[in-house]
């Protein structure tokens, strides 16, 4: 079980007896064993001191945790969670911004003419530093603060 937890997949050889009923399983690190799909069904390669052992899909017990994209593979715990951390560390920088530049648009620039792209950044390099952040949030912009000039 903690190779199914860690590692998303458990392997064990069966060992059958006369009677074709089992009798014994022998646990294989997940590591050494690779699975293939055939057109005969899966078969798992196994490397143990050097030396490969294929085993049939009949020989080998094989657990899995939440079946991959592959339908061979089982995916790790661990693995299926970090796309979870990692959308609540996305949802917490977007929380952290929203509250850092206001949650309000506080105004529309508008000038006559097009401007150039180095006059579009020079322009929101001016502003974000008179008006963004938690504390200039809510704040009104007002009319007397320096505007860069453009020729």
């Amino acid at each position: 079980m903690a190779c199914v937890l860690l590692r998303g997949n458990a392997f064990a050889r069966i060992v059958r007896g006369w009677d074709g009923q089992v009798r014994e399983l022998w646990p294989l690190n997940p590591d050494n064993v690779t699975v293939q799909r055939t057109a005969s069904g899966l078969v798992y390669d196994h490397t143990k001191d050097g030396v490969l052992t294929r085993l049939l899909a009949h020989e080998v017990l094989h657990l899995r945790h939440r079946l991959g994209d592959d339908g061979v593979l089982g995916i790790s715990p661990i693995a299926a969670a970090r796309g979870v951390v990692e959308l609540a560390q996305a949802e917490n920088e977007h929380g952290v911004s929203t509250f850092r530049n206001g949650a309000k648009m506080l105004g529309v620039l508008k000038f006559p003419g097009k401007l150039k792209p180095e006059q579009r950044q020079a322009i929101a390099t001016s502003w974000a530093s008179q008006h963004a952040g938690g504390s200039n949030a809510g704040r009104t912009a007002s009319g007397t603060e320096s505007r860069p000039s453009f020729k």
